[in-house]
């Protein structure tokens, strides 16, 4: 039986915690002062989560139980989804590098690495310089408003991202003191000439550059932050910026708007509330007594531990919306057995890294979750409609496992003891029950995705404390912070991805576009064209910002010619996932390599593999509809 991980110390590092990038020791009076405000933060993201999950618990019962509700629920809910977007990103800002390209740094000579890291903290200390100045223009319009319900001023909601993008400069300034001079200087150098060609750019773009695209340097000033390791929503919001400055169409006061409006859909707090249910899977036991039960039953075949942890990561992934936290998960209970055992570290890792890609279909998901808040794509349809596309990318990985494991080439298990696999179904229970209360509870129509997460968070804790008896107050505070601070960068991406999402309309792309693909072919050849796109893009854009810009500017392409929007959702999101976890470039390959003990040029040939088993998959769904439409059109949620 493969041992449950006892409960870690409330310092120690959690399923889905961002490396620390340490570069200051945090000793000085200024980053003393920052610690303290870190500190401070820290508490309001907690009580933030906390207590929005308390209300949205409340609020379930009482309307399922007498037929009421909490009318200021959302409201209230307005005011913690900020906290935790603008407190939280701020703080994964200063903790560490996830959610960033940096694989041009990694292989930077050590000389250059530093003043190209300067530069993307000059360029991130840009993007929070400019926020607060148009902020205080922002903020005095909100005086003049009240929330519907509670009564209370708009500004309750507002000014948490003034002092987020404060912190966020604040940390930045920070970062640079801890490069050099030499570094900072360099970097400041190129950020400069980065600035002067937008200057030119714009004063140009009445003469030689009349006919020139803006999004040409969009993209370049993308690049630069990409190249210089900025995080994803701060390049994302350069990319907007450098269109503002260049064009002029959009004022740099609608700044602020752009970005509290990129999250205001209530559905997104299921974002957090899923990444705690997610991070619970380890601590608590879950996790553990699921590859018990897994292995008990197949873990005796050719390959049985990579089996395993397929199908580990499907049922984790109907628990977790978090790909990170689900890779942390099984990452961490199975890498031990099959080292043990005399699985392969590389194998090991692209089975992994393949199988979070998978993941990326089965409910909840935070891409659905993301996709159906930016379009009119019916969430409970959609959770359902990625059921059976993800059972088929299982199945197609399950037999790539079996033909490269054939001749003996992969270790078998204990033989089969059905008294053994009878013995470990009592422990998996309660576990297995979660996907059960989440997605019964949405397609029955007892509670919406955001009150299903909070009965997800809470039947996660008792069973916790009452069940597997794994935790303590302080591991759940851990727990409740880490989760935060994750879901406040996932939710900064979404608000930084509004601003560009703007530019990009105000271009007019979406229609340039729709001509393009429309000309193309019919529709299996332009979900063919998408699909492969979002694969590259899921690369260089890390997934998530490549669904957000593209889906809505896609959608209407899709519907015209004739492709289901609940297929076309299903196909762009497994075709964002394949290119987050593909070798080698993509950053959920990475994160799989690093968790899995794996050097990434070792995984690299069965990574490609396996991520060409998930492209054969991907071509099935695309071809046959009726696997993303026969789940929700049996339960009557499509036609």
């Amino acid at each position: 039986m493969i041992e449950s991980a006892p409960a870690p110390p409330a310092d120690e590092a959690v399923p889905g915690k961002i490396p620390a990038q340490d570069l200051s020791d945090h000793t000085g009076p200024f980053s003393k002062a920052l610690n303290a405000l870190g500190a401070a933060s820290g508490v309001l993201l907690v009580t933030a989560i906390t207590a929005d999950l308390g209300i949205m618990f409340v609020n379930t019962v009482e309307r399922f139980a007498f037929g009421d509700s909490l009318v200021w629920a959302q409201d209230a809910s307005a005011i913690a989804l900020n906290v935790i977007t603008f407190l939280g990103g701020a703080a994964f800002y200063r903790k560490g590098e996830g959610m960033a390209f940096t694989y041009v740094l990694d292989q930077a000579r050590p000389g250059c690495r530093g003043p190209l890291r300067s530069a993307g903290h000059w360029l991130v200390l840009i993007i929070a310089g400019f926020a607060l100045y148009s902020y205080p223009s922002f903020l005095s319009q909100t005086f003049q408003r009240v929330l519907p319900v509670l009564r209370v001023n708009e500004a309750w909601v507002s000014i948490w991202m003034g002092l987020g993008y404060a912190l966020i400069m604040l940390y930045a300034i920070e970062k640079l003191r801890a490069q050099g001079l030499r570094d900072a200087v360099i970097g400041f150098g190129v950020t400069a000439v980065l600035a002067l060609l937008v200057l030119w750019w714009r004063l140009e773009i009445g003469g030689l550059l009349v006919d020139t695209d803006p999004v040409i340097l969009m993209m370049v000033v993308m690049a630069v932050g990409f190249v210089t390791g900025v995080m994803v929503p701060f390049v994302l919001a350069l990319g907007g910026l450098s269109f503002i400055l260049v064009t002029g169409d959009m004022p740099i006061l609608a700044i602020p708007a752009a970005f509290e409006g990129g999250i205001a859909s209530f559905v997104l707090l299921a974002i957090p509330f899923f990444l705690v249910a997610g991070v619970l899977m380890e601590y608590t036991g879950m996790a553990s007594r699921l590859v018990d039960l897994l292995d008990a039953w197949v873990g005796h075949w050719p390959g049985g531990l990579f089996v395993t942890e397929i199908l580990a990561m499907y049922i984790v992934s109907g628990m977790s919306g978090s790909k990170t936290a689900d890779i942390a998960t099984v990452g961490s209970v199975m890498r031990t057995p099959l080292r043990e055992r005399g699985y392969s570290p590389a194998e090991f890792v692209a089975v992994l890294s393949a199988g979070a890609a998978m993941g990326e279909t089965v409910p909840p998901s935070l891409a659905m979750l993301i996709l159906c808040s930016i379009t009119t794509i019916s969430i409970g349809a959609l959770f359902l409609a990625g059921i059976a596309p993800a059972a088929l990318l299982a199945l197609a990985m399950i037999a790539g496992v079996m033909f490269r494991g054939r001749g003996g080439r992969f270790p078998r298990g204990r033989p089969f003891n059905l008294r053994h696999g009878l013995l470990t179904v009592p422990g998996a229970i309660p576990a297995l029950l979660v996907p059960v209360i989440v997605i019964g509870g949405i397609v029955g129509g007892v509670a919406t995705p955001t009150e299903a997460s909070s009965f997800a968070v809470v039947y996660g804790l008792l069973a916790a404390v009452f069940f597997y008896r794994s935790v303590n107050a302080a591991v759940i505070w851990a727990l409740l912070r880490e989760s935060s601070l994750i879901g406040g960068i996932v939710l900064l991406i979404l608000s930084a991805a509004n601003l560009m999402t703007q530019t990009i309309v105000m271009d007019r792309l979406p229609q340039h576009l729709g001509k393009l693909l429309t000309s193309a072919g019919g529709k299996d050849t332009f979900l063919f064209i998408v699909g492969a796109g979002l694969i590259v893009l899921g690369i260089v854009l890390e997934g998530l910002p490549a669904l957000i810009i593209f889906g809505p500017l896609l959608l209407p392409v899709a519907v015209n010619l004739g492709v289901h929007p609940i297929h076309f959702g299903i196909v762009i999101i497994i075709a964002m996932g394949v290119g987050v976890f593909s070798p080698p470039l993509g950053m959920g390959y990475y994160q799989a390599c690093i968790i899995g003990g794996a050097r990434t040029e070792d995984a690299f040939k069965p990574g490609l593999f396996y991520t060409a088993m998930l492209a054969v998959g991907l071509v099935f769904v695309i071809m046959c509809p009726e696997v993303t439409l026969m789940v929700p059109r049996y339960f009557g949620m499509v036609h």
